[in-house]
C-alpha cells in the first residue's frame, strides 16, 4: 500500500522537525531553481506547501555534495573558523593584514 503524500507549510514543518529551520528552509526555497528544492514544493496561490516524501528524497540526492563542490563552481566558501570558533589550520583572518 502506497503511503499517503503529506504536505507541510514552512512554519509547520520548522514547528514539527527539528531541520531544517524555518529559515534554512526559505533559504532553500528563495534558490530552489539552484539547488533542485524545486521538487520538493507546491505553490497554491502565495502558499508554498513541503511534500515530506519529496524532502526524503531530495536529502538523500544531496549525499556527496560538500563545500569542495562549491569552491569547484567558483564559489568562496570561508573557512576561517571551526566549532567553538578556534581557527583553522592555515586559515587567515580577512581583518589581520
Amino acid at each position: 500500500m502506497a503511503s499517503a503524500l503529506r504536505f507541510w507549510t514552512v512554519k509547520d514543518w520548522a514547528a514539527n522537525h527539528s531541520w531544517p529551520s524555518e529559515g534554512g528552509l526559505r533559504h532553500l526555497i528563495f534558490y530552489a531553481d539552484k539547488n533542485g528544492f524545486s521538487r520538493v514544493i507546491r505553490r497554491i496561490g502565495r502558499r508554498i506547501l513541503l511534500n515530506e516524501q519529496e524532502f526524503m528524497a531530495w536529502v538523500e540526492n544531496q549525499k556527496g555534495d560538500s563545500l569542495d563542490g562549491l569552491e569547484r563552481e567558483g564559489l568562496e566558501v570561508l573557512k576561517t573558523t571551526g566549532a567553538g570558533g578556534t581557527a583553522l589550520p592555515g586559515a587567515t583572518n580577512p581583518k589581520q593584514k
